[in-house]
């Protein structure tokens, strides 16, 4: 009986400005045998670095799962295939400490071609302070080869599919309404009044407490004014709800190690 020949064609299509895949990688799978790859860098033409940020998350927020797609050459199977994928060099997360993989043995579930690589980030202390890396590497195992190490656009500009890179931090700037003095008119002295000096732990217990969207008190509006009517609202009730927790014996500090509270017209 006549064998069949499975060919994956991994294509990337012509841009808009012109720009084209110079090459097509074409696998012989009874040759080469199944391959596996990361799908994003081959979709988007380019090596992937995924940017995550604790910076604007409320203070219950500690860890975030982050889910990276995966391909691979070739059929399906009616199996379960595990794969290998270890750390780069430039990794500068610990494992334990910065980072975990949820499934701890990565794999191909039955009857797939794609399915997808979880990492668990965790809010360590020392990325308030600077960010760290994982990057991440696809290598062969029994069940999957990796000879489809990198593709390239107009013979010059390479990029891996076989390589994701994850960059975290926990860092936010100061919220324009605690900075702003227009829009409307003494925006910051109004917030000091109400919320008080500012503090990144504050503003993530307000987070948390109020369920405020980070986008309104981080971004400006684009047209119009801040809507300053929130301050005395936001101010009383966290008066009320710090109140409230400091009779149950629960304090909160801010990072330098002051109790928080709110401004001088929280009522």
């Amino acid at each position: 009986m006549q064998k069949n020949r499975y060919y994956t064609i991994l294509l990337v299509l012509i841009g808009l400005v012109g720009c084209k895949e110079q090459d097509l990688l074409i696998y012989d799978t009874e040759v080469s045998g199944s391959n596996i790859y990361f799908l994003e860098p081959l979709e988007q033409r380019k090596d992937i670095v995924r940017d995550v940020s604790f910076g604007y998350a409320g203070a219950s927020v500690r860890d975030s799962i982050i889910q990276i797609p995966i391909g691979i050459s070739g059929v399906p199977v009616d199996k379960d295939r595990t794969y290998r994928v270890e750390t780069t060099e430039e990794t500068s997360m610990e494992l334990g400490v910065h980072y975990e993989f949820v499934d701890e043995n990565p794999k191909i579930r039955a009857n797939r071609v794609t399915d997808t690589l979880r990492i668990r980030l965790f809010r360590a202390a020392d990325i308030a302070e600077s960010k760290v890396f994982l990057g991440l590497h696809l290598v062969a195992n029994e069940n999957f080869g990796v000879t489809l190490p990198f593709s390239y656009v107009n013979s010059q500009r390479y990029y891996s599919v076989l390589k994701f890179g994850i960059s975290s931090d926990d860092i936010a700037g100061i919220p324009f309404i605690w900075t702003a003095t227009t829009n409307p008119t003494n925006l910051r002295t109004t917030t000091i009044n109400y919320l008080g000096a500012y503090s990144k732990k504050k503003v993530e217990l307000m987070i948390d407490v109020l369920g405020i969207d980070p986008q309104l008190i981080y971004t400006p509006p684009l047209t119009g004014n801040f809507n300053q009517d929130y301050l005395p609202i936001w101010s009383s009730y966290m008066k009320y709800w710090l109140g409230k927790e400091k009779a149950e014996g629960r304090i909160y500090y801010d990072e330098n190690n002051v109790v928080i509270a709110m401004g001088r017209y929280a009522s």
